[in-house]
């Protein structure tokens, strides 16, 4: 029986990659909710999955690692648009 540690792996390196676990984990919950809630959630229907969600919320809390995950989904949706998001 063979097993795939591939997720593991990526998903460890993600954590190491997050200089705050607890606030990465509370914005990734809240971005996986939206995303559900108006159907963007999906590596079938060619949209993000998982993974891809994870990715960049990691780049948002590494752009702005003092911030709360409150505050952060403001954030990324500025700065995925070319804003400038919060002060810092």
């Amino acid at each position: 029986m063979a097993c795939s540690l591939n997720g593991i792996r990526v998903a460890d390196e993600i954590l190491r990659l997050v200089p705050d676990t607890a606030a990465f984990r509370t914005m990734l919950r809240c971005v996986k909710h939206w995303a559900k809630a108006r159907g963007v959630y999906s590596n079938v229907a060619s949209f993000l999955g998982g993974i891809g969600w994870a990715i960049l919320v990691v780049c948002v809390c590494q752009l702005y690692p003092n911030t709360f995950p409150a505050c952060c989904s403001r954030a990324s949706s500025t700065s995925l648009r070319g804003g400038s998001g919060p002060a810092r």
